[in-house]
């Protein structure tokens, strides 16, 4: 019964999450940027098998640097994705440069989800 629940709260929610990103852009315009990303359609590829790392803040980016610089080293064959929700962590982009593809994870609508695994494949997560 809660999954029903649940299911139907994120149907309501959908229509709203674009007013709710654009009205959270008014004060910090990274709500704004890379919406697509939200639901499940990115531009960024990956032309290696992906290790995927998810950091919620800009904290946890931060101090994911010393597993990312491990795993990038340690598998130099693969390609690292850092994702996150909130737009302050896209400063990972300075963070990890060409060590990593940095992306929003997609919210909870399945097939935002689907959409994010059938286009990075990770091999393994974090």
């Amino acid at each position: 019964m809660w999954r029903a629940v649940y299911g139907l709260a994120l149907a309501l929610a959908l229509p709203i999450i674009p007013l709710r990103l654009w009205w959270r852009g008014r004060k910090e315009p990274g709500y704004r940027k890379n919406v697509a990303e939200r639901f499940g359609r990115y531009a960024v590829r990956a032309d290696k098998p992906v290790i995927w790392l998810h950091a919620v803040s800009l904290g946890e980016t931060r101090a994911a640097q010393p597993l990312v610089r491990a795993l990038a080293e340690r598998y130099p064959d693969h390609e690292l994705l850092v994702t996150q929700m909130t737009p302050r962590p896209r400063g990972a982009e300075s963070l990890y440069g060409e060590t990593a593809l940095i992306a929003f994870l997609p919210y909870d609508y399945p097939f935002a989800v689907s959409r994010f695994f059938d286009h990075f494949r990770p091999r393994s997560a974090s």
